[in-house]
């Protein structure tokens, strides 16, 4: 009984212990695959390279993935940012048929390698949008503007068909 009522008593005394112990920020601080200084929002900075609260909201991108084949293979998805050369990859399984990722504000274009070959790409181009047909010409990438808190739909990476070069290498890849 004298056990029971020490062991009631430590009980009590850690629960008001932890009520009255000044509370921690158990969220962990907030970094960017873009940038290495991390700052908490609230805290005014004249560092011009800090993000906003508002630049750690990111976007959605979702589409149908493609192949000119009755399956698809496992490939790599690249979103690169048109105004440096971040790039974001998202593995693709085979037989994945579509895709969702999020990514920070910005303007991306979007295209695919297979897995560990160089040798076939595909994109979101202007062939996408027109049809997929052979009347559709045009392969130049479309660039995607994502905005914080949105979802952007049909990002479709489905043009396998354009000419050499008209599927960018990720950063720091040689022709194969």
């Amino acid at each position: 009984m004298i056990r029971l009522i020490f062991l009631l008593m430590i009980c009590v005394a850690i629960l008001i212990s932890a009520c009255t112990t000044q509370t921690e920020n158990i969220n962990p601080p907030i970094t960017s695959p873009t940038s290495t200084t991390t700052t908490s929002p609230m805290e005014p900075s004249g560092d011009p390279t800090e993000k906003t609260a508002d630049e750690y909201i990111q976007g959605k991108v979702t589409g149908k993935i493609c192949y000119p084949s009755e399956w698809i293979p496992p490939m790599i998805l690249y979103f690169q940012s048109t105004s440096n050369e971040i790039v974001v990859s998202l593995q693709i399984e085979e037989n994945q048929d579509n895709y969702t990722i999020e990514l920070e504000p910005g303007t991306y274009v979007a295209y695919a390698w297979l897995q560990d070959d160089f040798t076939l790409g595909g994109s979101y181009s202007e062939f996408v949008p027109c049809g997929l047909t052979v009347e559709c010409t045009d392969h130049s990438l479309i660039s995607i503007n994502v905005e914080a808190g949105a979802t952007i739909n049909d990002i479709d990476i489905c043009d396998w068909y354009g000419g050499p070069d008209s599927v960018p290498l990720p950063p720091g890849v040689n022709t194969p």
